[in-house]
């Protein structure tokens, strides 16, 4: 068993399948969530022994300037219930650990590459649109130019296109903010309930509803109208005429 802290040590808790299915699905599904917490020493040995591989869970724990992501794969019916999953392995390795947030992975042309096994050169033809269509949009355009997406756009279409992704589910945009603002405002985790998790939240529910007003539109439809202005010509200024 091998963790991966600062260092690089790596837990791998092995359970994946291969069958996209609706949001809420009859039976348990594969679904990738990446979250954060603080307080679990991955150099502590008993939490290691802690963290030992759970049935139905697939987990990569590793560490950064006291930050420690759970890039996870469980088995559920729904993302709320895989979170809970993760949550719960957590706190009983680490009682004093905190859940910080809930992360929507994105992922660069040379992580889409790896992933898939291909060339950048064929991701860059996928994204233009030469070699397949209907490839996802970029999220954002970062650094010296560098174009990224959501895992959660880019695997799925990998898998239904190009049987190239790994089949798992993953929460939307949606879900993701409104549990992050869930949890900051320390109301019940968002999906806690029978509700359908992807629904908006409701005052009989006992969870806050303002998030939704800020959330319902994509973080894919922001970058565009932010390309969109940036793209549009700056007005044209008459020459000046001297006297």
């Amino acid at each position: 068993m091998r963790f991966r802290s600062a260092e690089h040590r790596r837990c791998h808790m092995h359970t994946r399948g291969d069958t996209l299915v609706p949001m809420e699905a009859a039976t348990p599904t594969p679904w990738h969530v990446v979250m954060e917490f603080v307080g679990i020493d991955l150099e502590d040995d008993a939490v290691l022994d802690a963290l030992a591989p759970a049935p139905e869970l697939d987990v990569i724990w590793s560490s950064s300037e006291g930050i420690v992501t759970a890039d996870a794969t469980a088995m559920s019916t729904t993302p709320a219930g895989a979170i809970a999953a993760v949550r719960q392995a957590a706190s009983s390795a680490a009682p004093s650990s905190e859940f910080v947030r809930l992360v929507d992975p994105l992922v660069a042309i040379s992580d889409i590459a790896e992933e898939a096994g291909v060339s950048r050169q064929a991701v860059r033809n996928w994204a233009l649109g030469t070699r397949q269509s209907g490839f996802p949009r970029p999220l954002a355009i970062v650094g010296d130019g560098i174009r990224v997406w959501r895992l959660a756009d880019v695997d799925p279409w990998l898998t239904a296109n190009l049987s190239l992704g790994s089949g798992r589910m993953y929460p939307s945009a949606r879900f993701v903010a409104g549990y992050d603002a869930q949890q900051r405002s320390g109301a019940p985790p968002f999906g806690s309930d029978d509700r359908n998790v992807d629904d908006p939240p409701t005052p009989e529910s006992g969870h806050s509803v303002e998030w939704y007003e800020g959330f319902t539109r994509t973080e894919t439809k922001k970058v565009s109208r932010r390309a969109a202005e940036t793209e549009r010509p700056a007005p044209s200024r008459a020459p000046s005429t001297a006297r």
